[in-house]
């Protein structure tokens, strides 16, 4: 079910951190390499909901990736394809991708002090 593979993804805490699953999940679905090609236009689109904390960097990273999704966008195909084949649900894969993108994001926007910084 979704809440161990949620487990298994992610580490529990703050901040969220991939586990050595969530890693694979993200290279064998290729998300690093869309991430890579991508990463201004997925920064703008989450700076553009105007977080206002480091939860809110995180919250609209994955409600960024979850509109791609709805929307069929092809920045996301793969993550749906890949949950698909292997039987996961899409929400892991997003909330994963969402770590991600939130880590890149606060490269450049990030508020107060930060564990991710440790």
């Amino acid at each position: 079910g979704l809440t161990i593979n949620q487990r298994l993804a992610y580490t529990p805490g703050s901040p969220l951190k991939l586990t050595e699953y969530g890693e694979t999940l993200m290279k064998e679905s290729g998300f690093y390499n869309v991430l890579r090609d991508n990463r201004r236009s997925f920064i703008d689109a989450v700076k553009a909901k105007n977080p206002q904390t480091n939860y809110d960097i995180q919250e609209s990273a994955t409600a960024v990736l979850r509109e791609l999704a709805n929307a069929n966008n092809q920045l996301v195909v793969q993550l749906k394809n890949y949950a698909f084949d292997k039987g996961l649900p899409l929400e892991l894969m997003l909330n994963s991708a969402g770590i991600l993108l939130r880590d890149e994001v606060m490269k450049e926007l990030k508020f107060g002090d930060s564990t991710l910084d440790k």
